[in-house]
């Protein structure tokens, strides 16, 4: 049987955001692996609903839960680089604080129950360092100290991850990231066996991916969900090499401009403006402009 692309954010919501014991105990498990937690037990705020989904009316977040202390976590899946990524996350994180207070749980401050965002993308986000896992919380400038914990944001770069780290070696989180990243892969069969042997919470994700790859509604409407994906990344590559090439275009007519009026401010002494104008192409104005900035 052919498995879905966890990478694709329904086929991970249907993993690991639908009210089903396997699949609550399957997210358990990459939130405890992944954040260093120690959840017991989780409600979701949000659950997926196979059968009442609609493509046209998809939640903004994929799948938000609050633990058995309280915590509220959002978790995104996120393929494709958009602009304004990292600000959105930064929003997902207000809506939590925003929720929490209208709850009744925090109009106590000092009370105040903890938010994540956890954002796992199949890009990289932040090139100037090779660390897959980066946490950001309010801390100051200059010192450094910390205001406050209540919100804190995760990214997982599945880009980052190392391709020839042995098995033995990889993380808890490098483990959870080549299963989300290369379960549907069937040239790495071997090595998603040797990772379901050694976690027991992400075989029981392989579990619920498989119930779930069987379903052949869900698949056609994943398959459309990666069509329109795919589609928007030729649009995104097409604009910008686009973009490239007229910048490029734009350059090379902009280095002959500025070509010619040096060559119009070395003949400012020894010819008229007429002739320059004539010699180089620039237009009369421009040539004035030139002897007059001389004076």
């Amino acid at each position: 049987m052919e498995l879905l692309a966890l990478r694709s954010d329904l086929a991970f919501r249907a993993v690991f955001g639908r009210e089903n014991e396997k699949c609550k105990k399957a997210l358990m498990a990459l939130l405890n692996d992944v954040l260093g937690l120690n959840i017991t037990n989780l409600s979701y705020a949000n659950p997926l609903n196979l059968q009442n989904y609609d493509e046209d009316k998809k939640s903004e977040m994929d799948i938000e839960v609050v633990t058995d202390s309280g915590e509220r976590i959002d978790i995104e899946i996120q393929l494709l680089s958009v602009p304004g990524f990292a600000n959105r996350m930064i929003y997902y994180g207000s809506k939590l604080i925003n929720e929490c207070l209208n709850s009744g749980e925090g109009y106590e401050y000092m009370a105040m129950k903890k938010c994540k965002v956890l954002s796992i993308v199949d890009f990289t986000l932040f090139p100037h360092n090779l660390r897959i896992q980066n946490r950001f919380r309010m801390k100051e400038l200059e010192d450094n100290f910390e205001l406050s914990d209540v919100l804190e944001i995760i990214f997982l770069e599945m880009s980052k991850l190392d391709e020839t780290k042995p098995l033995k070696e990889k993380s808890p989180v490098e483990r959870w990231l080549y299963f989300l990243k290369y379960v549907d892969d069937a040239a790495r069969e071997e090595q998603i066996a040797e990772i379901l042997d050694e976690s027991e919470g992400i075989t029981m994700a392989m579990e619920v991916l498989k119930e779930v790859s069987a379903d052949d509604q869900l698949r056609t409407k994943i398959r459309l969900q990666e069509k329109a994906e795919n589609d928007w990344k030729a649009r995104i590559y097409y604009a910008k090499q686009e973009g490239i090439a007229k910048g490029r275009a734009e350059g090379r007519a902009e280095g002959e401009h500025e070509k010619q009026l040096e060559i119009a401010r070395k003949a400012l002494t020894m010819l008229d403006d007429q002739t320059i104008a004539q010699l180089t192409g620039l237009a009369l104005e421009e040539v004035a402009r030139l002897r007059t900035e001389q004076k």
